[in-house]
C-alpha cells in the first residue's frame, strides 16, 4: 500500500478547492491570500499563472499569450463575416447598377434636357460596378486555403483591411449621391433638387452599424473607420455643398450614430473577453 501511494501522486488543488477559513469561496480579487492560494495551486498543477487584467483603453489582455488565444478564437468569425459582408455588398452594388442602367434608359428619351444626367448616371454605374468587382474578388480570395493560412499568421493585416474598406465604402457612398458627384465633376444635374442628405446619413449609418455589430474587429482599431466616415460626410456636405439647409443637424446626427455604435462595440468586446 505504501508503494502504491508513493507511485500515485496526490491530485493538484483546483480553484474550487481554494476556500476561505469560513468554508466560503471569496471572489473579491483584492484579498492577497486568495491570490497567493491561486498562485500556489497553479504552480502545484504545473500550469502558468495567467494575468486576466486588460488595458483600460484598448481592452487588450496584458498577458500576450492570452491575447493571442483571443485572436485565434475570433479569427474564424472574422473571416466568415468579412466574406458574407463582401457578398452582400456585391449584390447591393449590382442591384444599384441595374437601377442606374434603368434610370439612364428612361432619361434617354429626352437627351437635350437630361444629357448631363445621363453622363452622371453612367459614372455612377461605372463606380458601382468597379467596387462590386472588388467585393467579389475579396469574397473569393477569403475562401482560398492559401489565403486563410496567411491570414492566420497575420490577423492584424485582415483587421486593417476591414478598416480601410470601411473608409473606401464611405467615399463610395458619397460619390454615388448625384449632387456630390455632380459638384465634384463640375456638372449640372437636374436631380439636385430632388436629392437629400438624409439618404447619405442613412447609408453611412448602415455601414457603421454593420461593421461594429457583425465584424469582430478589435475596438481600438475601429476608431480609424469611425473617423473616416465622419470626415467623408463632413467634406462632402461642407466642402462640396449639400442639397439641404440642415447640414449641421445631419452632421450631429451622424456623430451620435457613430458614437453609439462605438460604445456598443466596446461593450460587446468587453463581454467576449
Amino acid at each position: 500500500c505504501l508503494s502504491l501511494l508513493v507511485q500515485c501522486p496526490m491530485p493538484a488543488p483546483t480553484m474550487d478547492a481554494v476556500q476561505s477559513p469560513k468554508d466560503e469561496v471569496i471572489l473579491d480579487g483584492d484579498d492577497d491570500w486568495v491570490r497567493e492560494a491561486l498562485s500556489e495551486a497553479a504552480e502545484a498543477s504545473g500550469q502558468r499563472q495567467v494575468d486576466l487584467e486588460v488595458f483600460e483603453f484598448s481592452l487588450r489582455f496584458q498577458d500576450e499569450v492570452l491575447e493571442n488565444c483571443y485572436l485565434e478564437e475570433t479569427l474564424p468569425r472574422l473571416l466568415s463575416t468579412t466574406c458574407y459582408l463582401s457578398v452582400f455588398l456585391f449584390v447591393s452594388l449590382i442591384s444599384l447598377c441595374a437601377y442606374v442602367a434603368l434610370a439612364s434608359q428612361l432619361l434617354s428619351k429626352d437627351v437635350a434636357e437630361y444629357g448631363e444626367d445621363m453622363r452622371l448616371e453612367s459614372y455612377r454605374c461605372w463606380l458601382a460596378g468597379c467596387f462590386a468587382g472588388i467585393c467579389l474578388l475579396c469574397a473569393g480570395g477569403l475562401n482560398l486555403p492559401a489565403m486563410r493560412r496567411v491570414l492566420k499568421r497575420m490577423q492584424l493585416l485582415l483587421e486593417v483591411g476591414v478598416v480601410s474598406s470601411v473608409g473606401m465604402l464611405a467615399c463610395l457612398a458619397v460619390l454615388l449621391q448625384p449632387p456630390f458627384l455632380a459638384a465634384l465633376l463640375g456638372m449640372k444635374s437636374a436631380q439636385e433638387q430632388s436629392q437629400s442628405e438624409t439618404a447619405l446619413v442613412l447609408n453611412l449609418g448602415v455601414l457603421v452599424t454593420s461593421v461594429h455589430v457583425f465584424s469582430p474587429v478589435r475596438w481600438y482599431l475601429l476608431w480609424a473607420s469611425e473617423l473616416l466616415v465622419v470626415l467623408c460626410f463632413g467634406v462632402a456636405v461642407l466642402g462640396l455643398g449639400g442639397p439641404d439647409s440642415a447640414t449641421l443637424g445631419h452632421l450631429a446626427l451622424l456623430l451620435i450614430f457613430v458614437i453609439s455604435a462605438s460604445c456598443s462595440r466596446r461593450s460587446i468586446e468587453q463581454h467576449e473577453r
